[in-house]
């Protein structure tokens, strides 16, 4: 018996081989499939998928062979991997290279033999589809098509199983990647079915929800507002505003899981497409804040109880101070009396700043009543110029309305006038001594918006984002001129999505800013 020579190639071969994780691996039908056709098609007893271990040949398909692997010494195949195309032996009986072989001399009793071996894209035959027969036989050139193309398929199925592993392995590691993240993420596929919750996220919901029926995860956690009382919309649920196209950004909800403390979390996501456009799904990071919010509600319940504390004493000391400085109580020394109006006037920004701090809590609690009822914005937005350009005269500056048509909506007219002396007076304090603010208020489409408008300076970029939240000013320490709490806008923006709408801005540094209301609005506004 004379035994096959080792390929020149074969440690780079047995680890291409070894590299496709096949070896020992349960039967597969596709390849089952393909050796029973080419017993069927050739008419022989035993058809094989062998592949060319380091020691042995192992069969990931057999047809008419009990046994799944032999000896490499053994192996047709062995010779076969060393050709470039079909291996044939016609009668292996008469060919001195295989006569004594046990394989020829026993069962299986081989005879005939054609082996095609099966090559990869590096060009490393790793074994062979061959068809046995226990008689000799020739091939015809037909015969070796069909068997060459018979090994192709292999051959596919070869290269599936090789990108199926590539997939899992990419798999694992972005699995690896997510629950390393801090934050909790969670997906979704094209058809919107949740698909994704990496470690934080099943944390933060007490069960691997994974494990669990798609259908029953949201039994395993409820999704609030930011107030932790009001259940969120399914409208606004972060990952079905990404699927449907929206980027979510800074949305604060709060979660409650069963047997889980309830927790907030700030969430961005957006909408997940294929480079040619194809959706994908959405994803949604979420930052847990709790603690955060812990914090500012310790700092709200501080701020209220010191501010109820403070507004009956300073409501006093205003009110007396206003009598002595009006020397209603008999005549004040003239320095006195300027050291006292300095006085009057701090005491009034500290009276100032208390109503804010109480307006921010109520607005925080819910606690603050409106009255929505039918209000003309001309009237409303004339009263606002009305009682706003004293104050605007001290900068010299001319407070105008741009329009005056008749327009009816529902609001609470005292809350909107403070809102809007709040946005005139910040337009007054950053223009320019003889500059002009504008009102204004239209309609587009269903949507109704208010406007002021100011050529000033503009809003610094670093600060643009920060501009709405509590105490937030941005030259802090011009506080003579542009005296302010700091509250203004925080206060606004609470009051107007409290009545239904929403407020932004837009500005240009060095060039001015417009800060608009908008409200939703029917036919009939």
């Amino acid at each position: 018996m004379q035994g096959a020579v080792v390929p020149h190639n074969e440690q780079d071969r047995l680890k291409a081989l070894l590299k496709l994780q096949i070896l020992d691996t349960e039967p597969d039908a596709t390849f089952d499939a393909v050796t029973s056709l080419a017993a069927t098609l050739f008419q022989v007893p035993i058809a094989l998928v062998s592949l060319i271990d380091e020691q042995r040949q192992w069969f990931k398909s057999r047809q008419g062979l009990d046994v799944c692997q032999t000896d490499r010494k053994l192996a047709f195949c062995a010779h076969a991997i060393l050709q470039p195309d079909i291996f044939i032996v016609e009668d292996a009986s008469q060919d001195e290279r295989f006569a004594d072989n046990p394989l020829v001399c026993t069962i299986p009793n081989i005879r005939f033999y054609a082996g095609c071996p099966l090559i990869n894209e590096q060009g490393y035959a790793l074994g062979t589809l061959c068809i046995i027969d226990r008689v000799p036989r020739q091939m015809t050139e037909q015969d070796k098509t069909v068997l060459r193309k018979l090994a192709a398929l292999v051959m596919e199925r070869l290269n599936e199983h090789k990108q199926k592993l590539q997939t899992e392995h990419k798999l694992q590691l972005l699995d690896l990647l997510l629950d390393s993240i801090p934050d909790a993420l969670v997906a979704c596929d094209s058809e919107g079915q949740l698909e994704q919750f990496n470690k934080v996220a099943r944390d933060w919901h007490g069960v691997d929800v994974r494990q669990c029926d798609s259908e029953l995860w949201s039994h395993y956690y409820d999704l609030y507002e930011e107030d932790g009382h009001t259940v969120l919309p399914v409208e606004r649920i972060p990952l079905l505003r990404a699927f449907h196209g929206e980027t979510v950004l800074g949305q604060d909800i709060c979660i409650k899981a069963k047997n889980q403390a309830p927790r907030w979390a700030r969430c961005r996501g957006e909408q997940l497409k294929s480079r040619s456009g194809q959706l994908l799904g959405a994803l949604v990071l979420m930052h847990d804040i709790s603690e955060q919010k812990q914090l500012e509600q310790m700092k709200t319940d501080f701020i209220s109880t010191v501010s109820h504390e403070l507004r009956t004493p300073i409501t006093a000391i205003s009110g007396a101070l206003d009598l002595v400085t009006n020397q209603v109580l008999g005549a004040v020394p003239e320095k006195a009396l300027a050291m006292l109006k300095v006085a009057s006037q701090n005491s009034k920004r500290l009276q100032l700043l208390v109503n804010d701090l109480l307006d921010m809590e109520k607005l925080s609690a819910g606690k603050m009543d409106f009255y929505l009822q039918p209000c003309d914005l001309a009237q409303e937005c004339q009263q606002a110029i009305s009682q706003n350009q004293p104050y605007a005269d001290r900068f010299t500056v001319q407070l105008s309305l741009l329009n005056n048509e008749s327009l009816m909506m529902q609001l609470d007219s005292h809350r909107l006038q403070q809102v809007l002396s709040n946005l005139l007076s910040n337009a007054i304090k950053y223009s320019k001594s003889g500059a002009g603010v504008f009102l204004s208020y239209y309609r587009i489409d269903n949507t109704i918006r208010i406007q002021v408008e100011d050529k000033g300076e503009g809003i610094p970029l670093h600060f643009q984002e920060k501009i709405f939240q509590r105490f937030a000013q941005a030259d802090g320490s011009d506080t003579k001129a542009r005296s302010g709490t700091g509250l203004g806008l925080a206060i606004s923006k609470a009051i107007i999505e409290s009545m239904g709408g929403s407020i932004g801005f837009h500005s240009v540094p060095g060039q001015g800013t417009v800060f608009f209301c908008d409200f939703p609005c029917s036919d009939g506004h």
